[in-house]
């Protein structure tokens, strides 16, 4: 079958996607429908280019190959995905065996995503599961379990004058002690019971009924206004409650810190025995404890009602 394939810009970074599979393809540009390349970080230049290789086969005899910098440690067998990093050649292979179609989910998170991320970590940059917003050059970090709120969040801030930046995984890098968040441009996923707080966007939208949830385009929300680079100085996790008072609390960098550590994508793989894949997870322990140690951070719980108001209530709050 003959191979397809599209690039696109992310921070001086060239990614080229190239697969046998043409759904992969299709749900890739889906997901990566905005164009990285009007942004202002991607106008400066490609540094570096790196390749993702997805391979879709029955009954094909896989081969893996163990070295300082190229390896299979994080394959899944079980869902027949095999993945193999080669940082000194800046390529990322994926090899799926397995009958039929594969899911979406699967496609974009298991083969697209996660491969990436692992290779992130050689320019110092990796994944946060989050939200991204910022405003005056400084950002805000929404994190949290699924169903707490992130993206239902993310649009109060957007209304309330924020840039936006990322609705599931924007990237973070280390610049001295500071932690800066780049930005990862998706589309915003809000579930139907925060929807009543912005009914205007519901003509926007699109209902997915695999996810349960409206998306809607940031442009739609905040026409022209996404960022590009901020440097962190809140992070929010967010609990939502059906019912109930406001509760806002300012956590310790202990606190902080702890929760920063349930982040699959902060937390290194610890399964590796690779030097090399050691010395990139040590950048892991750095932006950590950078946040914890130079950014605020708050445990929030809310109701609906109170949603379109969090966002300047944040903004005045002092203990």
């Amino acid at each position: 079958m003959a191979k397809g394939h599209f690039s696109f810009p992310l921070h001086q970074l060239k990614i080229h996607i190239v697969s046998n599979d043409p759904h992969y393809l299709k749900v890739l540009r889906s997901n990566l429908s905005f164009s990285h390349r009007d942004l202002p970080a991607a106008r400066k230049g490609i540094r570096k280019k790196i390749v993702l290789e997805f391979e879709h086969k029955r009954g094909m005899k896989l081969v893996h190959g163990h070295s300082d910098t190229t390896h299979s440690l994080y394959d899944m067998p079980h869902l027949g995905i095999f993945r193999n990093i080669d940082y000194k050649r800046n390529r990322i292979l994926v090899r799926v065996k397995r009958k039929g179609l594969i899911p979406e989910s699967w496609m974009y998170h298991y083969c697209f995503l996660r491969p990436l991320f692992l290779f992130l970590r050689k320019f110092g940059m990796v994944f946060v599961h989050a939200s991204l917003v910022a405003k005056g050059g400084l950002g805000t970090l929404i994190m949290g379990s699924a169903g707490s709120g992130k993206s239902t969040l993310s649009i109060a801030f957007l209304r309330d004058g924020f840039s936006y930046f990322c609705d599931e995984h924007p990237i973070l890098t280390l610049k001295g002690n500071r932690v800066f968040g780049l930005s990862f441009v998706n589309r915003i996923g809000i579930p139907r019971i925060s929807m009543n707080n912005f009914p205007e966007l519901e003509c926007y939208s699109q209902w997915n009924p695999i996810v349960k949830k409206f998306f809607v385009n940031p442009d739609d929300i905040a026409e022209g206004d996404l960022g590009s680079q901020c440097r962190i100085n809140r992070i929010i996790f967010p609990e939502f409650s059906k019912t109930g008072k406001l509760k806002i609390k300012k956590l310790t960098p202990l606190e902080l810190f702890k929760k920063l550590l349930k982040d699959d994508y902060l937390v290194p793989d610890r399964r590796t025995f690779n030097p090399y894949e050691w010395r990139l997870g040590l950048k892991h322990f750095a932006i950590i404890g950078s946040l914890a140690n130079k950014v605020k951070g708050f445990s929030v719980r809310y109701s609906p009602s109170q949603i379109p108001f969090l966002p300047k209530i944040l903004s005045e709050f002092r203990s």
